[in-house]
């Protein structure tokens, strides 16, 4: 991803912002679209699953998930705040030998990441215009699962989306969210030899849980 891209993740995603989240987490537990997720993982995760968390904010997922007998787990996100923030509580929490810690964008350095028994994307797919991109190279890094959480794709998600994006063109260093046709993402996921085993619907938002054939 260019530089141009990287410094509105990076605008968007700062600091103050992910201290707040972190503060907001360890005071709450996990924000509502990061319970989403879990809950399908929880039900399906085995003793010892490696778990890749793409886009993983301030580490919420894959901290819950440390309380459970996981294997290795793997971050990676491209805001260097949020990775940073993450990183302090991973040390404060005696997690350091458990958690591989990534900074960057996932589409440039996912060969640095080995592959994972499920992989999940909280709200990261909707941050990348070239989805299918994204989704596959996710795809191609587990072995049993992947999850994520996505815009629902009905027209008022989009006409908030349109209006939001306006709004962000006023400010050059604003980051632009998509929302993907759901039907395609499904289509890559199965040409990849994957199947839909979970699906539930929230306010404006997809939850989509998919297993290796």
């Amino acid at each position: 991803m260019n530089t141009c891209c990287n410094t509105q993740y990076n605008h968007t995603f700062g600091m103050r912002k992910a201290q707040k989240e972190m503060e907001r987490y360890l005071k709450r537990g996990p924000k509502k679209s990061t319970r989403w997720l879990l809950e399908p993982v929880l039900e399906r995760v085995n003793e010892g699953d490696s778990v890749l968390d793409i886009g993983g904010g301030v580490g919420a997922l894959l901290l819950e998930l440390q309380k459970l007998s996981i294997g290795d787990s793997y971050y990676m996100d491209i805001s260097e705040s949020y990775t940073a923030v993450f990183l302090q509580e991973v040390c404060e929490k005696s997690l350091k030998h458990k958690i591989n810690i990534h900074a960057g964008d996932f589409t440039e350095k996912h060969h640095l990441i080995p592959q994972a028994d499920i992989v999940t994307l909280d709200k990261v797919l909707c941050c990348y215009q070239d989805f299918n991109h994204l989704l596959t190279l996710s795809l191609h890094k587990t072995r049993k699962m992947l999850a994520y959480t996505v815009p629902d794709n009905v027209w008022w998600v989009h006409s908030i989306n349109r209006l939001q994006t306006s709004l962000k063109g006023l400010f050059t260093r604003q980051l632009v969210t998509y929302v993907h046709p759901i039907d395609k993402m499904e289509a890559v996921a199965v040409a990849q030899g994957f199947h839909k085993v979970f699906q539930k619907k929230h306010t404006g938002w997809l939850t989509v849980v998919y297993c290796k054939d």
